[in-house]
């Protein structure tokens, strides 16, 4: 089928000023009934994301993310990351902290490398370590990710008084939210996206903006005119809407401040006849393209 524009309207959107506003990420936007609706089914209503802008002042180490527990053989004890935006440097010294409050009396060293992006954690212990102590990652809301170990718990290697553990894969200090995902109830289910339980899912995703400038920075998005945001609404009537900021596991990316968006929106119609009616009005533009060529001259 083929569809023509009818109608256009451009929504901006501030955060602040939602009709209900649950958190600065999760707002809901009341519409005025039939600002833009269908006739019948052979209209259909279009929605872009234009638009995008807010504040990284997000946490890239929050409550999802930040714990660990460290096992020294006989007891296993939980710790957090404080929430925010750490470096590497960070971390590492929070790791250290830790692991000697846990192991009291020795000392801890946990390295970065520059080459591999992992850290390393090394000790030679007042006593002999027993088998069994380590780190362990399969905690809830655990920080492996930002650590760069996987999921699970990590023994440490024992080598007479000494204790040595590398990570699986280099240090993300940005988590999961190197990504904002626009959410929205507009789209329903017409989008999808991939699930390691069922393959493909629909989701309500309308979009995503990539996470590229430093902490307490603006990330900005702008569609050039392609269009590829560009989604069929799930009804024919534009009502009220919700509209939630997440990281790639639809957590709420828990924005500090308020973010701006621009949504613009389609009526379209079918086309009846291709051959005739809609050859018939670009021809007509045409037309008008030379007559007002003809008048410049």
């Amino acid at each position: 089928m083929v569809y023509r524009e009818i109608e256009k309207k451009i929504l901006f959107i501030n955060g602040d000023n939602a009709t209900i506003k649950l958190s600065n990420d999760d707002v809901f936007i009341d519409v005025p009934n039939r600002i833009m609706s269908c006739k019948d089914d052979t209209e259909i209503l279009e929605v872009v994301l234009t638009e995008f802008t807010c504040n990284r002042d997000f946490y890239s180490v929050d409550d999802n993310n930040n714990s660990f527990g460290i096992h020294d053989g006989t007891t296993q004890s939980t710790y957090q990351i404080e929430n925010g935006n750490p470096s590497v440097l960070d971390i590492d010294n929070q790791l250290k902290t830790d692991l000697e409050a846990k192991f009291t009396g020795d000392t801890f060293s946990v390295s970065f490398s520059r080459y591999t992006g992992k850290i390393t954690i090394t000790a030679t212990l007042s006593s002999t370590p027993t088998a069994g102590c380590g780190i362990d990652f399969s905690v809830n809301n655990s920080a492996g990710i930002i650590y760069g170990f996987s999921n699970s718990f990590h023994a440490f290697t024992i080598d007479g008084d000494d204790v040595s553990l590398t990570g699986d894969k280099p240090v993300q200090v940005q988590g999961k939210k190197k990504n904002i995902y626009i959410r929205t109830s507009l789209v329903g289910g017409n989008n999808l996206e991939n699930s390691s339980d069922t393959g493909i899912k629909t989701e309500n995703i309308l979009g995503k903006v990539v996470v590229l400038t430093a902490p307490y920075n603006n990330i900005n998005y702008y569609d050039d005119g392609g269009g590829i945001f560009r989604t069929r609404l799930s009804t024919q009537n534009l009502t009220g809407f919700n509209i939630r900021l997440t990281d790639e596991d639809n957590n709420l990316i828990g924005l500090n401040n308020n973010f701006l968006l621009t949504l613009t929106f389609y009526k379209m119609k079918e086309v009846d006849n291709v051959g005739n009616d809609y050859l018939k009005e670009l021809v007509d533009i045409e037309r008008l393209n030379f007559i007002k060529k003809n008048e410049e001259k």
